[in-house]
């Protein structure tokens, strides 16, 4: 059993290991740069969460139909390239996968916007747009998820983690409100080179990381992918936690991507909001996620 007590001002843990409250990362340079380029792309992100959606229905007159392929089209890539790419990134170096997926999606929607003033943007193109940008995330998010461990020491990933957390919560409720208002004075189309310029100041913040990653040894033989990709499915259906998150996740997936097939065709045609008004209500839980991160770690061990 764990106990918390005081020492030299740091709450740690009954093992000494692994300080609760760490000026570490502070101190981490690296990972400051790391901090600095997630938070950036982040509200770039949340930023394109409205502004995508709206270039479709405002700019663009899409049907429902087309918001549902617009909506798979940035889905799909979890489905098929998720396992492929956590073998695959477990063993390479996962630094120059983030920075490239950072530069392909500051290129992919960059072309949006240029699209848009040459006249030439249509539903069709937002669909590979969106489908390879979602490629791309998929390789970022699994990449970046495993970076950090080689990045900190263990005694600072609590922290770590904390912070990386609290800083996605503050973009997931203000940044959906930010595009709204941007949107509201630039159009969407316009609004999209936000979250462009922010890939490539990302991209920038991660190109300055000097810690180098431990090289990988390991040799990969022919049918060693399918089957750890098939071990790791295994994993998860045998295991009753993972199996329980598996689980919720799936099915808050399925129905928020129902939900928002429709809710700005919804919002904008029906109740006549403005982009000012559109924004994610749900998204106001997430302000105290980041906050409690670290009190519910302890608690479940």
């Amino acid at each position: 059993m764990i106990t918390i007590k005081m020492t030299k001002g740091r709450v740690i843990d009954s093992w000494g290991l692994c300080p609760i409250v760490s000026e570490d990362c502070r101190r981490n340079s690296d990972f400051m740069k790391l901090w600095v380029s997630e938070t950036v792309s982040l509200f770039g992100t949340q930023i394109t969460f409205v502004a995508l959606p709206l270039t479709a229905v405002v700019s663009l007159h899409a049907t429902a139909t087309q918001m549902g392929f617009l909506n798979a089209s940035q889905h799909v890539p979890y489905l098929l390239v998720t396992l492929f790419a956590g073998v695959w990134i477990d063993r390479t170096r996962r630094l120059p996968i983030m920075i490239g997926a950072n530069i392909g999606r500051a290129i992919l929607f960059g072309l949006i916007p240029l699209s848009f003033f040459l006249g030439v943007l249509q539903m069709e193109s937002l669909y590979v747009i969106a489908l390879l940008a979602g490629v791309l995330t998929v390789l970022f998010d699994v990449a970046y998820q495993s970076y950090l461990s080689s990045l900190v020491k263990r005694t600072e990933l609590v922290e770590g983690n904390s912070k990386l957390q609290t800083t996605a919560s503050i973009a997931q409720v203000s940044g959906p409100s930010l595009g709204g208002i941007l949107v509201s004075l630039l159009t969407a189309p316009v609004v999209i080179i936000f979250d462009s310029i922010s890939y490539i100041i990302s991209a920038f913040s991660l190109s300055l990381i000097r810690k180098r990653e431990p090289k990988t040894e390991y040799r990969m033989e022919r049918g060693t992918v399918f089957r750890e990709m098939k071990g790791g499915f295994r994993l998860v259906l045998v295991n009753p936690y993972l199996r329980a998150i598996a689980g919720e996740a799936a099915t808050y997936n399925l129905f928020y991507t129902v939900v928002w097939t429709v809710i700005f065709i919804f919002m904008t045609r029906e109740l006549q909001f403005g982009p000012g008004l559109v924004r994610r209500d749900s998204s106001k839980y997430w302000g105290t996620s980041g906050f409690f991160d670290r009190q519910l770690f302890w608690e479940t061990l």
